[in-house]
């Protein structure tokens, strides 16, 4: 299996894309568990399966070592870096702040263009029974984007995506995408709100809550260093 093979393009569009390309595929592979913690990544296999040069195959390898995803190491193969090495309690721990601290600056901060966002995202999760993970991601983006704070923003984003490779890992996604769609309603309408108390309790619910499909998928505690 080629790690362009589940990213939903032919391979008639595949050659000559570039940096951005090879960036989504291996992040896909990575967030789906296709590429599993500590896998090599082959740069030339890479080169050879896109039909790109050596130079955006880098620049998708340096982002997603930026963003965590991936460990580049010198003279050596770029590895896939571990999705949660303290631990789930660790993590857990992590996202609750972030979480409460982006639902509370965006009750505080929003604005009308904000309100707008929300409700045309949260309209589209809803439109299909199944929340689909482009609109999940849409809803927490625009909650973030409402914080007003580009530093918790981009933690936020990181933690969310340690969260779904998490959940792919212990196979609980589809799961965990629906506990996400159900907690963001209620962040978002707390946020609409205006109300910041009713925005932080709910973001820190809606984490412990999937923690707990996490753990317990995996059969342990939040706290056990799993």
């Amino acid at each position: 299996m080629t790690i362009s093979e589940n990213s939903g393009l032919h391979s008639d569009r595949r050659k000559g894309m570039g940096a951005g390309l090879v960036y989504n595929c291996v992040k896909q592979a990575i967030m789906e568990g296709r590429l599993a913690e500590s896998a090599p990544i082959d740069e030339k296999l890479l080169v050879e399966e896109f039909a790109v040069s050596r130079t955006p195959v880098r620049e998708a390898l340096t982002r997603l070592a930026a963003e965590g995803l991936v460990t580049l190491r010198t003279n050596r193969s770029a590895i896939v870096a571990p999705a949660a090495p303290a631990g789930l309690g660790t993590y857990c721990e992590a996202r609750t702040r972030v979480a409460a601290a982006v639902g509370r600056f965006a009750a505080m901060r929003r604005w009308d263009t904000d309100i707008a966002a929300l409700k045309a995202y949260l309209a589209a999760m809803d439109a299909t029974p199944a929340p689909s993970a482009a609109a999940v991601r849409a809803v927490f983006r625009a909650l973030a984007n409402a914080a007003r704070n580009r530093y918790l923003e981009t933690e936020h984003e990181r933690l969310i995506d340690t969260g779904t490779r998490l959940a792919y890992a212990a196979g609980c996604i589809d799961s965990c995408r629906q506990l996400s769609a159900d907690g963001l309603r209620r962040i978002a309408a707390a946020v609409i709100k205006g109300d910041a108390d009713d925005a932080e309790a709910e973001a820190r619910t809606q984490v412990a809550t999937l923690c707990g499909a996490i753990a317990a998928a995996n059969g342990k505690a939040c706290d056990d260093g799993a």
